[in-house]
């Protein structure tokens, strides 16, 4: 199992992920948000089945929804 950190550049992305998202009417709970700007960051495909993770944009899904 391979651990990747959050990083200074994971904290940009999140603050221009929630900024989007918010300004289009859309916002995710906070955690999901983390969640979502750390897979954006390094190229992860999320596994979920939580359907507020399509309003990412860019955000690769493995889901169910």
């Amino acid at each position: 199992v391979t651990i990747l950190n959050a990083s200074n550049e994971t904290a940009e992305v999140f603050g221009m992920v929630k900024t989007s998202l918010r300004q289009a009417g859309t916002p995710i709970p906070i955690n999901d948000a983390w969640i979502a700007s750390h897979a954006l960051e390094v190229g992860a495909v999320v596994v979920t089945y939580d359907k507020h993770f399509a309003m990412v944009p860019g955000l690769r899904l493995w889901c169910n929804i």
